[in-house]
């Protein structure tokens, strides 16, 4: 799957994050994100990915989730292993 255009909603801080796919899964995603604040695992997030050609993300387009591990690129970026909430997965399936 193509790297995809995506945010972040960081409960913790309340701030949306600049992010992007690197890889995804039923159950959860690897997220490279734009962070000038050490994210956590453990850190409860809301994802929002770009899956359809559209400008706006809609609430929709919203899954709860949890970061699971983080690791720090050369580059500055934080990539992010998370892992979606049930409550998310129970109302994709709906």
């Amino acid at each position: 799957m193509a790297e995809r255009p995506c945010k972040v909603y960081h409960r913790p801080t309340g701030r949306y994050l600049v992010a992007s796919t690197c890889d995804l899964s039923a159950g959860g995603a690897l997220l490279r994100v734009r962070a000038a604040r050490q994210l956590r695992p453990g850190d409860e997030i809301e994802v929002l990915i770009a899956m359809h050609p559209r400008q706006l993300l809609e609430a929709a387009d919203q899954r709860p989730a949890r970061i699971v591990r983080i690791m720090s690129t050369p580059e500055g970026d934080q990539v992010a292993g998370v892992e979606y909430e049930a409550a998310g997965e129970a109302r994709l399936a709906a």
